[in-house]
């Protein structure tokens, strides 16, 4: 990968960072707002209670998958810092363009994700004992 094609990986990481951030920042922000606003009287039944549960699940729910998505964003740029970008962190094989310009977080090439996806399907799969 050349230097030209770096930078622009690099700026796209960066944007979705500032998205993510962005995001996560807000849906933290509507959570409070939601949670102070359903609890501010204090007349709150049973029912507002549990609306009010929901509503602050929900809205952390959403912000832990952004927060996530943001960290698989800074092991990118760390990669990116260390020189790995680009190169699948399991078979150490280049991962292909298309692939990157599809998500620029990822960090295995197809066939060590989806051998990646299918042992942990397997491994989902078999009762614990």
């Amino acid at each position: 990968m050349n230097i030209s094609e770096l930078v622009g990986y690099k700026e796209k990481l960066l944007q979705l960072r500032g998205e993510l951030t962005n995001q996560v920042d807000e849906i933290l922000q509507e959570t409070q707002q939601e949670v102070r606003t359903q609890t501010s009287d204090g007349t709150g039944d049973s029912g507002d209670i549990a609306m009010t549960d929901q509503v602050s699940h929900l809205g952390l729910s959403a912000a832990s998958r952004h927060s996530e998505r943001l960290s698989a964003v800074d092991e990118a740029l760390d990669r990116m810092e260390q020189g790995t970008y680009g190169i699948c962190i399991d078979c150490e094989d280049p991962i292909s363009e298309k692939r990157l310009l599809a998500d620029p977080v990822v960090s295995r090439c197809i066939n060590c994700q989806e051998q990646s996806e299918r042992t942990f399907e397997e491994k989902d799969a078999t009762p614990s004992l």
